[in-house]
């Protein structure tokens, strides 16, 4: 069963210009109840991407520019969740951007991921048991 990003993603992503304030980003990420932000140019590009922490130790008047993560770590909108879930257990991360065209068209993290195991079932029953594997000796 493949589940395609485009399918889960929340849409139209909540963005920031890298001009932005900290205290800006800060303050968005608190309303809109999220951990990170893309930063995007003005055709929706992502740049980077600035998370709640790094909002949080920055606070004030520090633009976006200098404190965000880049180039920000992006998946096609049809690619699948298991290709964004390697991405961010590959880089150790909790939100990729998700493009179109080169265009920021979503973000998926790592909490939707846990969300969408939950609420479909996509992990075996309790009465579920593993095959035997081979000793590691």
């Amino acid at each position: 069963m493949h589940i395609y990003l485009r399918d889960i993603m929340g849409s139209p992503p909540i963005t920031i210009d890298e001009d932005a304030s900290a205290q800006d980003a800060l303050d968005r990420m608190r309303m809109h109840e999220i951990h990170a932000l893309p930063v995007v140019d003005d055709q929706r590009r992502p740049v980077g991407v600035i998370a709640l922490e790094d909002a949080i130790d920055k606070r004030g008047d520090t633009q976006v520019r200098g404190i965000m993560s880049a180039p920000p770590l992006t998946v096609e909108v049809f690619q699948t969740i298991r290709d964004a879930a390697e991405v961010m257990r590959e880089r150790k991360i909790h939100h990729v951007v998700v493009t179109h065209q080169e265009e920021a068209v979503g973000v998926v993290s790592s909490f939707d991921l846990v969300e969408l195991i939950c609420t479909h079932r996509l992990v075996p029953d309790k009465d579920y048991r593993a095959p035997e594997l081979g000793s590691c000796d």
